[in-house]
C-alpha cells in the first residue's frame, strides 16, 4: 500500500493436497517491470520460498493493481542422508 498507492489489499490462503497458496492483491498502480521482478524485498522473499521449493510470481493486472503468487510444498521431501565411509 505504501509504494502502490492502494486503498484495497485482498488476501487469499489456500491449496491443495500437494501445494499451499498465498495470494496478495491490491487495487493501486501496479509495480515498474523491475520491481515486480526484484524490488520490495521480492528478491529475499524468492530466495526463501525457493530454498523449500516453492515459487514467486507476480503481475500487474489489467486495469491496475499488483498481485504476489506464492506457492509452496505441501510437504517437503527431505535430502537423502549422507552415509560416511569409515575410516
Amino acid at each position: 500500500m505504501r509504494h502502490s498507492g492502494s486503498d484495497r489489499i485482498e488476501v487469499e490462503v489456500g491449496g491443495l493436497a500437494e501445494d499451499a497458496r498465498l495470494s496478495v492483491t491490491d487495487n493501486g498502480t501496479g509495480a515498474e517491470e523491475g520491481a515486480a521482478r526484484d524490488g520490495f524485498g521480492l528478491r529475499g522473499l524468492r530466495e526463501r520460498v525457493a530454498s523449500v521449493d516453492g515459487s514467486v510470481s507476480t503481475e500487474n493486472l489489467p486495469g491496475g493493481g499488483f498481485r504476489l503468487l506464492v506457492t509452496v510444498p505441501a510437504e517437503r521431501t527431505a535430502a537423502p542422508a549422507v552415509v560416511g565411509s569409515g575410516g
